[in-house]
This record gives C-alpha cells, structure tokens and sequence, in this order.
C-alpha cells in the first residue's frame, strides 16, 4: 500500500510542478508578444504622423492632392482635412 500511495503522491507533485511551469512559459510568452505587438504598433502610429507631416508640407507647396496622396498613402477626403 506505501507504495501506491507514494506513486499517486508523486503523479499529483508532477502535475502541480507541470502546471506552474507551463503557467509561467505561457506569461513568458504573452508578455514577449505583448512587447512586439507593443512595438510594432507604436512603429505604424509613427509612421502614419511622419507621413501626415510630408503631405502637409507637400500641401503648403501646392503640390496637387493626388499627387500627394500617391507618395504617402493617404486618401484624398483625408488630406483636405489636413
């Protein structure tokens, strides 16, 4: 009987031991994708106010709308705000 018993004690310790660890993969892993998806979205909104920047300029020198909106991507109902 003590030996069953210490079996099904170590069956249960390796299951605690497996799900705190795969536990703490998984928050290792959501946080590394937090960060790129972080970046990554930070890069685009940089982006994206860099390139409003160019066509204001391109605007305040007369450059035609669709010209403007060609170069940087940007609609044309877009840039008449601008």
């Amino acid at each position: 009987e003590g030996k069953f018993e210490g079996r099904a004690e170590g069956i249960v310790e390796g299951r605690a031991e497996g799900i705190v660890e795969g536990i703490a993969k998984g928050i290792v892993k959501g946080k590394a994708e937090g960060i790129v998806e972080g970046i990554a979205k930070g890069k685009a909104e940089g982006e994206r106010k860099k390139a409003l920047e160019i066509a204001r300029g391109m605007k305040t020198e007369g450059i035609p709308l669709a010209t403007i909106a060609k170069v940087t991507c940007i609609s044309l109902s877009e840039l008449k705000t601008l």
